[in-house]
């Protein structure tokens, strides 16, 4: 994403059996303030939902493949699911 006051920014968020990991890649500002300041809210919301967060974080350099990834439309052979029956 190119947000207005964030500039380029990607975030990346994993899920897995109800554990969530978001992570904020942006190389313009530090978020971490942000993120302590907004977590409390977000744990609760997931919590809701009968999800965990697991870790909220930011990273300060845009990974370059992640970003390409990001950028093209996704196809099926790279789209990944896993059901457990």
């Amino acid at each position: 994403m190119n947000l207005e006051h964030l500039n380029e920014t990607l975030i990346q968020v994993r899920v897995q059996e109800r554990a969530v990991t978001i992570n904020i890649e942006n190389e313009h500002l530090d978020l971490r303030g942000l993120l302590t300041q907004s977590e409390p809210l977000l744990r609760e919301g997931l919590s809701e939902l009968n999800y965990r967060l697991v870790s909220l974080a930011q990273v300060a350099k845009i990974d370059p493949h992640l970003k390409e990834k990001a950028l093209n439309a996704l196809t099926v052979p790279d789209y990944n699911l896993d059901v457990r029956v």
